[in-house]
């Protein structure tokens, strides 16, 4: 009897642990499973908490919430976004290369972000922005002025232009004194020129700056193909016998000529905007007169200039 007994508490036993089991179980799994829904929840939150925060002008606390939403969730659909915005608080507080970085990160871990575009854009400005401050880089250095030194020399010697001295000094004249220290660019420029893609790539060596958008040679007159260097560089050209403020000299504010045999063709400005784009020109390169401005400050002569179809 005893035996009958001990033997049906055994099986009562192994029947209430089985259904212990089954019951634990999917609480477990109801556990996780709410963990997530939670976690899901939370970068959501953190998002409207930042845009709360920017919208009541907080922006150092907003930028706070940004940064903890992309590094607790990145991969959450929201971190390319909350990087941007930290880039762009970076931005409005003259931290440069702090948002460089920032959008740096979203090009690399987010190319597939709808951010991706606006990134790379704050991406190129930063870089010129960069590029035109006094801020000591990687691909720069500083040089204290010798008796005798004239920003011309200077850009000689180090293949510069004397815009880009000037702009990324900050001096409002060519006035120089000895012992005076400048940031002086080591960058090697060039020039990349796709004709499919009507895209005019900016580069310091295998580094992307800035892209512009283009116009190049109509059918009957194509933009030539190869390799070629800079070799004149002109501020308000004359095209022909018009004068630069004519409104029918179609070379814009800056020209920058090839070598023989193609000396009639080069990189210029333009009076017709909503060419951008389009194969129109009759063989010349052509820019918004604003970039190339902005290129014709960088690049010194004999910039290497590479056009493909």
């Amino acid at each position: 009897m005893k035996k009958l007994i001990l033997i049906m508490l055994g099986v009562m036993l192994i029947i209430g642990l089985i259904t212990a089991v089954r019951f634990i179980k999917p609480k477990k799994i109801i556990e996780q499973n709410q963990v997530k829904v939670i976690s899901a929840a939370n970068d959501e939150l953190i998002y409207k908490q930042a845009w709360e925060l920017a919208n009541k002008g907080d922006q150092d606390k907003a930028a706070a919430y940004w940064k903890r939403l992309a590094d607790e969730f990145p991969q959450s659909s929201y971190a390319g976004e909350a990087l941007f915005n930290i880039g762009e608080n970076y931005l409005k507080k003259g931290e440069l290369l702090s948002a460089e970085e920032a959008y740096k990160k979203i090009i690399q871990d987010y190319p597939n972000s709808k951010i991706i575009k606006k990134a790379q854009q704050s991406l190129a400005g930063v870089k010129i922005s960069i590029l035109f401050s006094p801020i000591k880089t990687t691909d720069s250095q500083i040089y204290e002025i010798k008796p005798g030194d004239t920003l011309d020399a200077i850009a000689r010697k180090f293949n510069i232009t004397v815009e880009l001295i000037k702009k990324s000094n900050q001096l409002t004249s060519d006035f120089i004194r000895q012992g005076q220290r400048l940031k002086i660019s080591n960058a090697k420029f060039s020039l990349i020129i796709d004709k499919s893609l009507h895209a005019l790539t900016l580069k310091s060596s295998e580094d992307v700056i800035k892209v512009y958008t283009i116009s190049t040679g109509r059918p009957l007159n194509p933009t030539p193909v190869g390799e070629f260097s800079i070799v004149t560089k002109l501020i308000n050209p004359v095209w022909r016998t018009l004068p630069p403020n004519d409104p029918r000299n179609i070379l814009g504010s800056r020209w920058m000529g090839f070598e023989e045999p193609y000396k009639e063709y080069g990189i210029h400005g333009t009076i017709d905007p909503g060419s951008m784009g389009k194969d129109v020109t009759k063989g010349c390169v052509r820019m918004l007169n604003q970039d190339i401005e902005e290129l014709y400050a960088i690049v010194p002569l004999g910039t290497k200039v590479t056009i493909i179809e």
